[in-house]
């Protein structure tokens, strides 16, 4: 299943370069949170990168750090979100976002994956033609090994646009 993911999202960076209009790339910097089935909440910072190969669409990456009853770890997530940009001003720029990510632990005693399907909106505020702060909160449902549940991301970032 991790290869096929993988290997989808290999394929839609391949394809979607063909529809190559306003590419951005970026990161910064997130805050993670999880409330499982039973009420179980797990919540912690991170770090993330983006790639938007036209306006439409934009790939992600990013290691999130967990602290569970004493016990650290951490895992990585990559997704990819369709968003529509809706233009207020020269510099702001908002967008409704959905899509999925897929999450894994990063470490050999951990297994398991989460599977998040996820929406909210963005804001995209720019201070020249090319340089933008990007902000997203976006809701999810999550299911995987362990059960499943519902949590939120918050991200805010810089971007550049290589057009």
């Amino acid at each position: 299943m991790k290869k096929l993911i993988v290997l989808a999202l290999c394929l839609l960076v391949t394809v979607s370069g063909a529809f190559a209009t306003d590419m951005v790339v970026g990161g910064g910097l997130l805050f993670h949170n999880i409330t499982d089935d039973y009420g179980n909440s797990e919540s912690g910072p991170g770090i993330f990168g983006f790639f938007g190969p036209n306006q439409f669409l934009e790939l992600n990456a990013g290691i999130s750090f967990y602290s569970v009853e004493g016990y650290d770890f951490k895992t990585f997530q990559v997704g990819i979100y369709g968003k529509y940009p809706i233009p207020l001003s020269d510099m702001l720029v908002v967008f409704p976002t959905g899509g999925i990510d897929y999450e894994m632990p990063l470490g050999d005693d951990l297994e398991g994956y989460l599977l998040w399907f996820r929406g909210g909106a963005g804001l995209d505020i720019f201070f020249s033609e090319k340089l933008f702060v990007r902000s997203h909160v976006i809701l999810g449902y999550a299911m995987g090994d362990y059960g499943s549940g519902f949590g939120y991301l918050a991200k805010v970032g810089i971007g550049f646009m290589l057009d």
